[in-house]
């Protein structure tokens, strides 16, 4: 038989063993971890398939009749447009005593022309298909002769 102060002493330290166990055990817990993407895009502007205007001479002037037509598309709201005078590709030689090319889009510039006598590089909204429409007059020296002509008025978009 086992004396009495013995199982006091296992009993004690059975208790001790036991409330050590559970006092210092480790405590489950969620753990957490933010995993990074990163990527970048790059700022385009690109033009659809423009559509050639009509001009019509009168006098000493090419005035447009139709308009040309193109679309732009821009993924940054600070893209700028300029628009360059016109220059003839075409025809019997012409002397410009005056020139004027204008642009004209739903969102770009909130709808307001941009010209080349007075350029604006207007930053517009994010654009997808903007219909822009190209207008131009060509003021020669005299009457304009005979023949077949040609102009082209250049668009620049530039994202930012």
């Amino acid at each position: 038989m086992v004396p009495k102060f013995l199982n006091r002493r296992f009993a004690l330290v059975t208790g001790l063993a036991v409330l050590g166990a559970i006092t210092f055990a480790p405590k489950a817990s969620a753990q957490t971890a933010d995993v990074p993407f990163n990527g970048s895009v790059t700022s385009t502007c690109t033009f659809g398939t423009p559509a050639a205007g009509t001009v019509t001479a009168t006098g000493d002037t090419f005035t447009s009749t139709a308009s040309g037509t193109v679309t732009l598309t821009c993924n940054s709201a600070a893209s700028t447009l300029a628009i360059a005078a016109p220059t003839q590709v075409s025809g019997p030689a012409l002397t410009a005593t005056a020139v004027t090319s204008e642009v004209t889009g739903t969102a770009f510039n909130g709808g307001t022309a941009i010209t080349n006598v007075s350029p604006a590089t207007a930053a517009g909204a994010i654009l997808t298909n903007d219909p822009l429409v190209v207008d131009m007059t060509w003021k020669h020296s005299a009457n304009i002769p005979g023949g077949t002509y040609k102009f082209n008025v250049q668009l620049t978009a530039t994202p930012q």
